[in-house]
């Protein structure tokens, strides 16, 4: 059941008013903040507050500041004056604070409505602006374009005519002693070219008589050295973290069997012996010797949830609350499925992880535990009495030295 918090501070001037709510052990990670210009609420489970205003705030200037141990408002009051009092007069009736709340809420949506469509227009209105920027600088570009071509054809026709004028008497005097060849010249030609093919035959059968052939090249071994692998398939970049996995697994592997090739005794081997032993020293009050026995039970079956749950009962009674958290987390994802036969351990477990988290000052979540704990076992007086003991700690009502 939420619990409302009522002992805050406030002060107040003629422009502002300030606000304080304290968050009694909360995580400030898990605060919510909900304000209009009229009604402001902060949940933290298991509190919440809430305050219907004495008069309006500028909702837009005011803020809020989450620390550690507190929520802090300062906020701006819409008309200069003094208020005398925060809560407006008719918030004890609770029909009436829940109109207020439901107008608070039904206020912020449409606010929040609101500004989406502003902020869709102007996200629209931007994009069609870059648009017609994009077509303006695209048509400035196509003109210069355009112009340039332009420039660049003038100049060619400018000196093409320029060329032919220079070259006109030129042309016309080469046209003239064009003549087109006789068939005596042509076969001159194709005789001249018959002596050189002949010459060139000639000097190339000369040149490869007198010439000498190379040796035979040498035959060598090339040594390639590659990269030393321990798994016989090729390296594959898609595969690098399964075999990592594989090959870590096998690492574990071999270090069980060292031990198991060192072990002077096939009981020490015997993760259920090694448990025994644990309980062993654990009734005689040697809890280090019991935590070390538990450890190589769990180093040979990590799925023992008993060897978590009975360690967390020695790192408990030497006062190792962090560990004692862990194993007991470790032993509850290890009763799966929750049935009727390991209801008594989860509670236990769960007992054993509400007091770590207490002597941690973690009241909130020591509080969790209990309330869970209560449920698996409902006629238990001593757990309820526990459980109402952490809660008057959580409201302040009660010291935690206890």
């Amino acid at each position: 059941m939420p619990l409302e918090v009522k002992d805050v501070e406030w002060s107040e001037n003629e422009q502002y008013v300030t606000l304080r709510v304290p968050l009694k052990g909360a995580s400030s990670n898990n605060v919510d903040i909900f304000s209009t210009s009229t009604y402001i609420k902060v949940s933290y489970p298991p509190y919440f507050f809430e305050v219907a205003l004495y008069r309006e705030i500028d909702d837009d200037a005011s803020k809020a500041t989450v620390t550690k141990t507190q929520v802090t408002f300062h906020l701006q009051k819409c008309k200069k004056e003094l208020w005398g009092q925060l809560y407006a007069s008719e918030c004890k009736d609770k029909t009436v604070m829940k109109k207020i709340r439901e107008d608070a809420v039904e206020y912020k949506q449409k606010r929040e409505k609101e500004k989406a469509e502003k902020i869709s227009k102007e996200r629209d209105e931007q994009k069609k602006f870059a648009v017609r920027e994009q077509m303006r600088l695209d048509t400035e570009e196509r003109q210069q374009i355009e112009d340039r071509k332009q420039e660049i054809e003038v100049e060619h026709v400018q000196k093409m005519e320029a060329w032919k004028k220079e070259n006109s008497s030129y042309k016309t005097s080469q046209q003239q002693k064009e003549v087109i060849p006789s068939v005596q010249e042509r076969a001159k030609k194709t005789s001249i070219s018959d002596h050189a093919m002949e010459h060139k035959k000639e000097l190339k059968r000369n040149t490869s008589e007198e010439e000498v052939l190379p040796e035979p090249r040498c035959s060598g071994n090339i040594q390639v050295n590659f990269t030393a692998r321990q798994l016989p398939t090729p390296a594959r970049e898609s595969k690098q973290p399964e075999e990592e996995v594989w090959l870590k697994k096998l690492a574990e592997m071999n270090k069980m069997k060292k031990a198991d090739e060192d072990a002077t005794d096939i009981e020490e081997m015997n993760p259920i012996w090694l448990k025994d032993k644990g309980d062993d020293f654990f009734k005689k009050g040697n809890h280090v010797a019991a935590i070390n026995a538990y450890t190589s039970a769990l180093l040979l079956d990590s799925k023992i949830p008993m060897l978590y749950a009975n360690r967390a009962v020695c790192h408990l009674s030497l006062k190792q609350y962090n560990e004692t958290v862990q194993d007991c987390t470790c032993a509850l994802e290890l009763y799966d499925p929750p049935v009727q036969a390991n209801v008594l351990s989860r509670c236990r477990a769960l007992i054993r992880r509400g007091t770590a988290h207490f002597y941690l000052n973690n009241y909130v979540k020591a509080l969790t535990d209990y309330d869970a704990a209560i449920k698996l076992d409902p006629k238990n007086e001593s757990l309820k009495a526990d459980a109402y003991k952490i809660r008057r700690v959580i409201q302040g009502e009660e010291s935690s030295d206890y």
